[in-house]
């Protein structure tokens, strides 16, 4: 009975140190643990840097997108706007023609 406590105790350690990360052991010394939380904090830094860029870059891209349906419109519409003036000018100019038909066959 006493070899299977024993057995069980050794077990246990061995799960107990297959748990323990790397890192724990680290963190176990105090200059290194100084040096863990300095990391965490600069990874906290560097992460707030990130969101803020991130956030700046959509605040500039929503206008652009605005901007550039705004350009593609104007230019549909200065194109529908062209073809139908087109439209217009020629059909005064057909207007014309038969206007002058009707002229020359009163004369």
């Amino acid at each position: 009975m006493a070899k299977t406590d024993e057995q069980n105790t050794t077990r246990t350690s061995i799960m107990e140190q297959k748990h323990m990360h790397q890192l724990h052991r680290i963190a176990g010394t105090p200059t290194h643990k100084l040096f863990l939380k300095k990391w965490l904090k600069e990874e906290e830094l560097i992460h707030g840097s990130i969101v803020l860029k991130e956030t700046q870059i959509e605040s500039v891209v929503d206008p652009i997108t605005v901007l550039s349906l705004g350009i593609i419109w104007a230019i549909r519409y200065k194109s529908d706007v062209e073809v139908h003036m087109k439209k217009m000018l020629q059909r005064e100019k057909e207007d014309k023609g038969m206007l002058g038909k009707c002229v020359e066959n009163e004369v």
